[in-house]
């Protein structure tokens, strides 16, 4: 592998989420590896922030349209003045406009990741950019690699690359703080409790728990078992009346919004459910494991790829409520098989998704150009 290069971050969202998460943790190793970093992200967005708190050097960048020429013009001089080589996209806005940006510039790459299972379309300009100006195209499954170019038979798959999400188990477990949230929540220490962590909206399917939710009351099973539901999004706006609607006043289900403290939150959490239609690698199910936590979620995507069902955790159809039920009763009525899984889903994330593993490939990816 070649010397330390000049790797930009350039991200336009403002809220945090998982592709902003790994933005981050991969700024932040390949900066411990001796590259030279910087991340770009909207003025006051929550990725500056953290860079910021990391002790990583952030851009300020308002970045509006695909085509706004001054945007351009502007990104354009933070690669000359990082006199950057390589430079790493999420979402499709960034990747047009780092195209852009960056044309003229003699060794410049450019690397698209995708950590949703959202295709390419087939139209003139994903063709231009994906052909002739994307690099390499990082993926954090095989399922949403195959998605991705399902529509895309023109991509060169000798540019794709597969990099699941990694974790380093050992020092998440030691950023969570054990009994911190249920003091805040007021929540008594031998009450079962059940976390659902992630953006609130159709797409994780929260619904779907709120029907699981009832049909458990309903049955009389693990009553006392109170179901937290963090995250922002869409969904809160409707979601609360929902669950009212089917019974579930606060007693049984609360909506937390945005929480920073997410490691203490589950280590003071007893299982773990991602009711999801549609997903990538996802890290909540990750950081999971990493403490040891049991998990449900749903067959679709590259959850397979990552929960083993019947080994690491239990997986059901999604948007199947009365599997989803199930499942959960039957692993709040079962300690040692929660236990059991907890384990066993630690140990593969240790084993399989480590955060050395992950960034070693990553590097290899940014900076091997031979």
């Amino acid at each position: 592998m070649a010397g330390p290069v000049s790797l930009v971050f350039v991200s336009s969202l403002p809220r945090w989420g998982g592709g902003e998460q790994w933005m981050l943790a991969a700024a932040r190793a390949m900066a411990e590896r001796g590259h030279r970093v910087c991340l770009v992200g909207q003025p006051g967005g929550e990725l500056a922030r953290r860079a910021a708190a990391c002790g990583l050097r952030a851009r300020p960048l308002r970045m509006g349209g695909i085509l706004v020429p001054w945007t351009i013009a502007a990104l354009r001089r933070i690669f000359a003045a990082e006199r950057a080589t390589t430079a790493i996209v999420n979402l499709e806005r960034e990747t047009r406009l780092t195209a852009l940006a960056a044309r003229g510039r003699r060794g410049f790459h450019l690397v698209a990741r995708r950590g949703s299972p959202v295709p390419l379309k087939d139209n003139w300009h994903y063709r231009l950019v994906y052909r002739r100006w994307v690099d390499r195209l990082i993926v954090n499954s095989r399922a949403v690699g195959e998605s991705v170019l399902s529509r895309a038979p023109w991509f060169d798959r000798g540019r794709l690359r597969i990099i699941p999400n990694g974790i380093d188990v050992d020092a998440y477990a030691a950023s969570a703080r054990r009994g911190r949230a249920r003091a805040e929540l007021g929540i008594a220490p031998e009450r079962p409790v059940v976390a659902c962590v992630g953006e609130v909206g159709r797409r994780k399917g929260q619904a779907v728990l709120l029907e699981a939710v009832a049909r458990l009351r309903a049955a009389g099973c693990s009553p006392d078992a109170l179901f937290l539901i963090a995250g922002e999004g869409e969904g809160l706006a409707t979601l609360p009346a929902r669950a009212r609607e089917l019974g579930l006043g606060e007693d049984a289900v609360r909506w937390l919004g945005f929480r920073a403290d997410v490691p203490d939150l589950l280590a003071d959490s007893d299982l773990l459910v991602l009711p999801s239609f549609e997903e990538g690698f996802p890290n909540a199910l990750l950081e999971g494991m990493a403490l040891g936590l049991p998990v449900v979620s749903t067959r679709v995507d590259g959850i397979p790829e990552l929960v083993r069902h019947g080994e690491t955790g239990l997986l059901v159809d999604a948007g199947d409520a009365p599997a989803l039920a199930q499942a959960i009763g039957a692993l709040l009525s079962d300690p040692e098989r929660r236990r059991a899984l907890g384990e066993a889903g630690r140990a593969r994330a240790r084993a399989e998704f480590s955060q050395s593993r992950a960034m070693a490939a990553l590097e290899a990816c940014l900076c091997d150009w031979s």
